[in-house]
């Protein structure tokens, strides 16, 4: 049974960030209870205990130690190239009408790319845990489109407006 939760625009926004790629504020809830439940199994319900300073956090304070992320490569072919989001980019801005914001051209590439993306491209990014490692991919493949000679995407679209141009257009029919 679902029930209708009222939360402040605060509470949302905080919920978004979040957020990895389409995850909807139930999901990130569910994995904040999910967390919560693995790392604070000793508390009693109904008895108040400290957890952590900040009475607003379920998560523990980020330890600055930790903030450097340690980079490690993927293997050759583990992700999807960022090529292979050319004609589903573009497919998908000349189906909105030629220009789009950024978040409906990605829902709709990745719907184009179910059967291509694999594990590896759902994985969040280590250095942004709320963004899905292929939608980076596809940002970057944008970007690629936008400095190209001459470039398949306008490259002085507003921000986060993804735009075809007449090259990008015969790029696709080819």
């Amino acid at each position: 049974m679902s029930e209708v939760i009222r939360i402040s625009e605060s509470t949302y926004k905080r919920l978004e960030a979040l957020a990895r790629g389409f995850d909807t504020p139930g999901n990130v809830i569910d994995r904040l209870l999910d967390y919560y439940m693995q790392n604070h199994k000793n508390t009693v319900r109904g008895k108040e205990e400290k957890v952590h300073k900040s009475r607003f956090s379920i998560l523990p304070p980020i330890n600055p130690k930790m903030s450097i992320i340690k980079r490690v490569r993927l293997p050759r072919g583990a992700k999807t190239t960022s090529k292979a989001f050319y004609r589903p980019i573009l497919k998908a801005l000349i189906d909105l009408g030629g220009k789009s914001n950024a978040h409906e051209v990605l829902i709709r590439v990745e719907e184009e790319m179910k059967g291509i993306l694999n594990e590896v491209d759902y994985q969040s990014l280590p250095a942004n845990p709320n963004e899905h490692r292929w939608v980076n991919t596809a940002k970057w493949a944008r970007k690629d489109m936008t400095m190209m000679k001459p470039p398949l995407l306008k490259p002085n679209s507003a921000k986060k407006i993804w735009e075809i141009t007449e090259t990008g257009r015969k790029f696709l029919s080819e």
